[in-house]
């Protein structure tokens, strides 16, 4: 005969140790989150200037200034240099004739 005691007796022994292991486990991948977490805010100010020191520059070709409207919004929100291209041949005056 199978004594039923014994068996539930470390069959909780067991869940008790996987459940100690599983809650080890996440507490110890939270304080890993959150020291990645609270280095990436640490970032020293030299870093964060160099970041800030990017060169932008915003090209554009504009037949109608419809273009250059847009380059204008891209450089209010992130900053740099504007420079239209210019064509060694313009554009015909009809709009048909030029994407046709």
């Amino acid at each position: 005969m199978h004594d039923e005691s014994q068996t539930n007796g470390s069959g909780g022994a067991f869940k008790a140790m996987k459940r100690t292991t599983v809650l080890s486990l996440v507490v110890f991948e939270i304080i890993c989150l959150l020291s990645g977490i609270s280095r990436a805010q640490q970032q020293p100010a030299k870093e964060q200037w160099a970041l800030g020191e990017k060169k932008i520059l915003i090209v554009y070709l504009s037949r109608t200034n419809n273009t250059r409207a847009i380059a204008e919004m891209i450089q209010q929100k992130v900053g740099g240099r504007m420079v239209a291209l210019e064509l060694d041949t313009p554009y015909p005056a009809d709009y048909h004739t030029t994407v046709q």
